[in-house]
């Protein structure tokens, strides 16, 4: 396989020992605060509080939902791997045990978050609630 488009090996030929998660978005206005309009200009309206329904799904669904997503692609290359190996004597030394090892590499799935998930971290908005549905799920 030379890595070219052509080569003759295809994705299914590739397996995985683990996958990493580190997808997170919210849209702009979801997540920096503006001076309000209708109120004095020294207050400041925090958007979470107002955050559209179309906003909160956009930023669960690729803050979060991206983990089930990505995940359920990934698993049919995410695979137990068991390999024998034997020691075989080659030296002029007496013979020993020769008894197979067996090992198992078990894949990983494993997902980033941040600290305001589970704090209040000023500006952070949106996300916090997202990244506390990822580490939910």
């Amino acid at each position: 396989d030379d890595g070219s488009p052509t080569s003759s090996s295809s994705l299914t030929d590739v397996k995985l020992d683990a996958m990493v998660h580190s997808v997170a978005y919210a849209p702009a206005e979801a997540m920096k605060p503006t001076a309000s309009s209708t109120i004095s200009s020294s207050h400041v309206e925090y958007p979470f509080l107002h955050t559209s329904k179309e906003s909160f799904d956009v930023a669960h669904s690729i803050s979060s939902y991206s983990l089930i997503t990505l995940s359920k692609h990934a698993l049919p290359l995410l695979t137990c791997q068991q390999t024998t190996t034997t020691n075989t004597n080659t030296t002029q030394q007496p013979p020993r045990d020769e008894t197979p090892t067996l090992t198992t590499r078990s894949p990983s799935i494993t997902s980033l978050t941040y600290i305001g998930a589970t704090r209040a971290t000023p500006n952070y908005n949106i996300m916090g609630p997202a990244k506390a549905s990822l580490q939910s799920t």
